[in-house]
């Protein structure tokens, strides 16, 4: 008997282990829209470029919406694979002729597309990132 107890006593513990919590993401930019970036922030620089035939708005952001160094870049138009890799073009573009010397290095990070309702205007949010500074001292 007092084996059946000891099995039963093991099961009994061995059973009732509470299972992990799943972990849930937090999206750090889901406030990052058109709306809120049009609403709230000031453009500190803005350029029209076309690239691989695509019309593009570019605005670059100091701060805003509590994420430094915002690029984002506008079209019209279709939506597909070489208009994606169109604004990832133009933001390493940036980063190599605008931002990184001989003593920082940026990153870039992607933050999310967004389109308009009638999916005719369609927008890639980047954050650039320092990733090295050398400093002589």
């Amino acid at each position: 008997m007092k084996y059946y107890f000891l099995i039963f006593s093991m099961l009994l513990f061995c059973g009732c282990k509470q299972t992990p919590k799943a972990e849930l993401h937090v999206d750090p930019y889901a406030h990052v829209n058109v709306e809120n970036v049009t609403k709230g922030c000031v453009i500190g620089e803005s350029y029209q470029i076309p690239v691989f035939g695509i019309f593009t708005i570019v605005n670059k952001y100091e701060k805003c919406i509590k994420v430094d160094n915002m690029f984002v870049v506008h079209w019209y138009g279709e939506n597909h694979e070489l208009q994606k890799i169109a604004t990832k073009f133009l933001a390493l573009l940036y980063i190599e002729g605008k931002m990184n010397t001989e003593t920082t290095k940026y990153g870039l990070e992607f933050i999310k597309y967004e389109s308009n309702t009638t999916g005719d205007k369609h927008t890639a949010f980047y954050k650039f990132s320092l990733i090295e500074s050398l400093n002589d001292g």
